[in-house]
């Protein structure tokens, strides 16, 4: 049967011993047992942990007490209570109603035979008259607090008794009340919290057991203020209370209501409020010890005292404790004789839970861990990484690849590739594969398809056949005088097929370089929607399948160094995309490319008017068909126009497509980045979920084991003193749990569970999704998408996962 216990501190030591032992149970079990409540009473008006407040009546600083971690401080709201000051004030008792020859000291009983009011005035200031820091080192302030407050503080052990034993069942409830001799508040309020509880349990009728931890001042040896005559005195009414050196003598006991009673106290004008004790008013008391120099020192001694006051609410041992340590006639006191061996079997579990959610997301990432943080992640050899990018980038498209063949050459060949080796059929037919066998896979209508013609074509001869020496004579856009002809046209005089020529020849132009039917950008436009769409969609397969040849979701841990599958895809996409990489170099050659272009824009621009004024300017000769040459020579002339038109525009769109493929390529580079920031790479807006882990789980439950090791009243070591400190590995045993709780080499539950875990890519509305498929043991698959979902539930539903196998392991 678990033990029930109130656990009342007063004053600053009562703090620090009653924090320490709530640590101790919540690193215990983790959280605070419901069977165990913790109560603080002092007289700090704004109690907080860790704030820095006056001691000793100004004799010095001290901290209060305050946690190592999260839920471990005590909690101001619902377990302190502040003994202030009410109407009327102590300063009113002082100098007013109980003051020396007062005629209202007779309304005052319960106060005016024990406080003091004539020294208190002649000795203490007002300012520490108003319980507001302490109790000015004056064990008379720290009772009158009590007596002010008995309401509050009897109806708090009625609600905390009554609960308590409604989970016992009739079992003894055990009230535990912890404080240290040495100042006003403690040395003033341990009895009266003991008669307080008496007087409860009289009126409930329940079963109660009262302990009291007593602290000896030589724990502030080094403060001033410490006065062994008050510590003295305390001890001299303990003697009292627990009727040592009475023996069997009556004399010194109450009779009420034919009944015999130790000791009573009135708390109340009236004697509504009596606390009546049949025997000793502690069934246990416990005096501690040792001189403490330093704050360390101190904290230190405070929590030897909580861990040896643990054991005694403990589920398995402290009933029988405590009947060992029942006191004898004739001794007011006993000692703590209690160490124990234990495993924090519930620290283990969460180490071990998060441990393996570390390893889990390691192993997914391969991160590079500088000291604490990651600050990038492995992926193998940058060589490798940079031919696999340009691999990558010329499998998408001939185009690519022949351009890469072009990185290293000089500016000047660059630029007579550009003049003599560029055709635009071949750009569009070849390298962007719109002709041949390089159709198949390109989504696009046949007659889309027949306008991808308008790029490359010649419009003077024809916008649908793109070889002139194949258009029929009737079919010629723009025919010269003997076309006219051999098509059995009726045109006759040369002059005016002169003029008619130079005319067409303009108006072509004109048609063809506007944005209408027909024109060439009518066909660029076809040309480049569709690249664009291919080369996403080749982009997306391509990554999707990449992570498909490579299933294995974690890194091999024998090569650490080759990262995943994932992060060496990641760092080819980025070097894809670098200054220096592959898209950046194709798109400086293009870059070349068309600056050479540019230069010529100068005589490109009027080389269309100039052939169409040229051929008006012919005269005719005096026989013959002299018109022919001139109309053959100006068609040619603006044919170089169009060649250069469609080169620059198809590089133009060139330029595009490779920012365009760029982009893409960003857009798988956002998603896995995202990957690698919520999971490793901590943002200055935003931790990783692996620093998350290392630092608020893995360093907190190390930092536990550390400070339970450190006192050797409750051990977590069977060899506690080594030369580098504490054993918290229980000399081996914590390993060997581990194993037994999580398994080793690839049985691990993190390893388990990467085996069935899988990377899914889709693209979701022209936008990359990555989301990572889990399967946790014979459970449906879980899904975490890459964003929020694997920022914030991911790491924490492999915990809880991890945890719920680890507990049915270890239970």
């Amino acid at each position: 049967m678990a033990v029930h216990a109130l656990v009342m501190g007063f004053g600053g030591t009562g703090a620090h011993i009653l924090t320490y032992l709530k640590e101790i149970a919540v690193l215990k079990q983790g959280k605070k047992p419901d069977t165990i409540k913790f109560l603080l009473v002092d007289t700090i008006a704004d109690w907080k942990p860790g704030k820095t407040v006056q001691i000793l009546g100004g004799g010095g600083e001290e901290k209060l007490a305050q946690g190592e971690e999260e839920g471990t401080s005590l909690d101001p709201a619902s377990e302190y209570y502040y003994l202030q000051d009410s109407h009327p004030p102590l300063e009113n008792y002082v100098f007013e109603l109980l003051a020396a020859g007062a005629p209202t000291a007779k309304n005052y009983p319960h106060l005016k035979n024990w406080l003091h009011t004539s020294w208190l005035g002649r000795h203490i200031s007002k300012d520490k008259l108003n319980i507001k820091e302490g109790a000015a080192q004056q064990r008379q302030i720290g009772r009158f607090a009590m007596f002010q407050n008995v309401q509050g503080i009897v109806g708090y052990i009625e609600r905390a008794l009554r609960e308590l034993r409604t989970q016992a069942r009739g079992a003894t409830i055990n009230v535990w009340i912890v404080g240290s001799a040495a100042g006003g508040t403690g040395g003033g309020t341990l009895i009266d919290a003991a008669f307080m509880t008496r007087l409860v349990a009289a009126s409930q009728g329940s079963g109660i057991q009262v302990s009291g931890v007593i602290v000896l001042p030589d724990i502030y040896s080094d403060k001033s203020g410490v006065s062994l005559a008050r510590a003295y005195s305390l001890f001299r009414e303990l003697d009292r209370f627990q009727e040592v050196g009475f023996g069997n003598q009556i004399d010194h006991r109450y009779l009420v209501a034919n009944k015999q009673y130790s000791t009573q106290v009135s708390y109340d004008n009236t004697g509504t409020q009596r606390a009546l004790v049949e025997s000793t008013l502690f069934d246990n008391l416990f005096y501690l010890g040792k001189p403490c120099r330093t704050d360390p020192d101190r904290e230190a001694f405070f929590s030897s005292v909580a861990n040896a006051l643990d054991p005694y609410l403990d589920e398995g041992q402290g009933r029988d404790l405590l009947q060992q340590a029942i006191n004898k006639v004739g001794f007011a006191a006993s000692s703590f004789g209690a160490a124990r061996l234990y495993v924090p079997q519930e620290t283990y579990a969460e180490l071990f839970a998060w441990e393996e959610v570390y390893e889990l997301i390691r192993s997914i990432t391969a991160p590079k861990i500088d000291g604490k943080q990651a600050n990038d992640v492995y992926f193998g050899a940058q060589a490798d990484r940079q031919n696999g990018a340009r691999s990558k980038v010329e499998s998408l498209l001939p185009l690519f690849k022949e351009l890469l063949r072009l990185e290293g050459r000089t500016p000047e060949h660059l630029v007579q590739f550009a003049k003599n080796t560029l055709v635009p059929k071949q750009i569009v037919t070849a390298w962007y594969q719109f002709g041949g066998a390089g159709i198949v896979g390109i989504k696009i209508t046949p007659a889309d398809l027949q306008k991808t013609l308008f790029t490359y074509s010649n419009p003077y001869f024809s916008l649908t056949e793109p070889d002139s020496e194949k258009v029929a004579k009737r079919e010629i856009a723009v025919k010269t005088f003997n076309e006219n002809k051999e098509a059995k046209s009726k045109e006759k005089d040369q002059k005016i097929s002169r003029d008619r020529f130079a005319e067409d020849l303009v108006q072509c132009t004109q048609r063809y370089t506007s944005d209408g039917k027909g024109s060439f950008e009518e066909g660029r436009k076809i040309v480049f929607e569709v690249l664009s769409q291919l080369l996403s969609d080749k982009i997306d397969a391509l990554i999707q399948e990449e992570l498909a040849r490579n299933p294995r979701i974690a890194e091999d841990s024998a090569e650490q160094a080759k990262g995943t599958a994932m992060t060496r895809l990641y760092q080819e996409i980025l070097w894809a995309c670098a200054e220096g990489g592959p898209l950046d170099t194709m798109f400086h050659i293009i870059s070349t490319f068309l600056d050479s272009l540019d230069e010529e824009e100068g005589i490109r621009s009027s080389q269309v008017v100039n052939a169409a004024n040229t051929l008006h300017n012919s005269n005719p000769k005096l026989f013959g068909a002299w018109v022919e040459e001139p109309q053959q020579i100006a068609r040619n002339e603006c044919g170089e126009y169009i060649r250069w038109y469609q080169k620059r525009g198809l590089l133009k769109d060139m330029q595009k497509l490779v920012k365009h493929v760029q982009a893409r390529f960003n857009q798988w580079a956002d998603a896995f980045r995202g990957i690698i920031q919520d999971l490793v790479i901590s943002q200055p807006e935003r931790r990783s979920a692996l620093e998350i882990i290392s630092t608020d789980h893995l360093t907190r439950l190390q930092g536990r084991l550390y400070r339970l090791a450190r006192n050797r009243n409750a051990l977590i070591s069977c060899q506690p003193e080594r030369p580098e400190g504490r054993d918290v590995t229980m000399q081996g045993y914590r390993e060997v749990l581990r194993r037994y709780a999580v398994g080793e080499d690839e049985n691990r539950l993190a390893y388990q569970l990467l085996s069935n875990a899988r990377w899914q890519l889709s693209v979701e509305k022209d936008k990359p999704q990555i989301k990572l498929i889990a399967q946790w043991g014979d459970n449906q698959e879980l899904t975490f998408n890459v964003g929020n979902e694997l920022r914030n539930n991911f790491y924490q539903t492999l915990h809880d996962y991890f945890r719920s196998v680890i507990d049915v392991e270890l239970d």
